[in-house]
């Protein structure tokens, strides 16, 4: 999403402002698409609003200043920049999504599969950490100081860990079976751990790690060294602070819900459409097999009959 072309060009100090003319073309691309869909296919106001504010978050990381000074100055920005997107931007336009446009979303086989496949813990936890770990290789960062393609590519591929991040918490596709508290709270936990090796690493730095941000540090008035470690210091605390203090709400709003005793939550048509849906997706494969399985049949019937040869009444000794 960052991009736009004004970024490569003319950088004369870390205050210099850019458009990042991409970005906000695909922040309000986003908005109208929401706006459109939730008029249609309904919505709330709780839901839009948390939609917008997942957005403004959105686009706080994706433009000036923090894109600029995470991409070419500082790797704790940046960290932080995609904490942000990650961590509080995601889970807010997930849970500003109504069900009804969820469902739409993922009305195709494929897409309801991928989703579903995706939403497993034992997938989405060590996915999304493997893509938020590889982004901030020293290769890729050092990439992204000199290619704007290579930026857009690595914030939307934090994005996308992000989605995969939250699948299993927010629970979103329609007929999916939801973690119960201890599930999602356990997830949690157990994600929250994982970046303390990588977090570590970069703490107890003795020297600079990417090499291509030193530069940039020293002009921003850091020393690159310090960088490193307030990003492993981020990575370590302000993640696991974030997971950590959703899982508190949702313990103690799960020992509320069982105090009001109102049972679970009721079930929504696209619950129940998608249950349909899935059961012809599965009667419609078996039928496709049981095509393909007699075709296979018909050349072996015909060759069985040529082995045969031709009916003639007599043995096969002859008259």
């Amino acid at each position: 999403m960052r991009g736009g072309g004004d970024e490569d060009e003319g950088v004369s100090g870390p205050w210099t402002f850019h458009l990042h003319v991409v970005a906000w073309v695909c922040l309000g691309a986003a908005l109208v698409t929401y706006t459109v869909g939730a008029r249609r296919l309904g919505g709330t106001r709780r839901q839009a609003a948390r939609f917008g504010a997942g957005l403004v978050a959105l686009g706080a990381g994706t433009t000036w200043p923090l894109a600029d000074l995470g991409r070419r100055y500082s790797f704790a920005i940046q960290l932080a920049d995609h904490l942000l997107i990650a961590l509080v931007a995601v889970p807010l336009m997930l849970l500003g999504l109504p069900v009804s446009i969820v469902a739409r979303l993922t009305a195709r086989r494929w897409s309801d599969t991928a989703v579903r496949w995706l939403g497993v813990p034992l997938v989405a936890g060590p996915l999304s950490t493997a893509v938020l770990v590889a982004v901030h290789l020293p290769v890729v960062v050092d990439a992204e100081v000199i290619s704007s393609a290579v930026a857009a590519i690595v914030t939307l591929a934090v994005l996308v860990a992000g989605v995969v991040l939250w699948l299993p918490v927010i629970g979103l596709v329609p007929g999916v079976r939801r973690l119960g508290t201890a599930g999602r709270i356990g997830y949690l936990v157990a994600v929250s751990i994982l970046p303390n090796v990588p977090g570590s690493f970069l703490t107890f730095a003795r020297s600079p790690v990417y090499a291509r941000l030193v530069p940039g540090a020293r002009d921003l008035g850091i020393d690159p060294t310090l960088d490193c470690q307030l990003a492993g210091a981020l990575a370590k605390l302000v993640a696991a602070g974030v997971l950590w203090a959703v899982a508190t709400v949702i313990f103690f709003r799960a020992l509320e819900a069982e105090h009001d005793e109102t049972g679970a939550p009721p079930l929504e048509w696209a619950e129940v459409e998608r249950a349909f849906q899935r059961s012809d997706w599965q009667l419609t494969a078996e039928h496709r097999r049981a095509h393909r399985a007699r075709r296979r049949e018909r050349p072996r019937r015909s060759e069985l009959r040529r082995s045969r040869g031709p009916s003639t009444g007599m043995g096969p000794d002859g008259p």
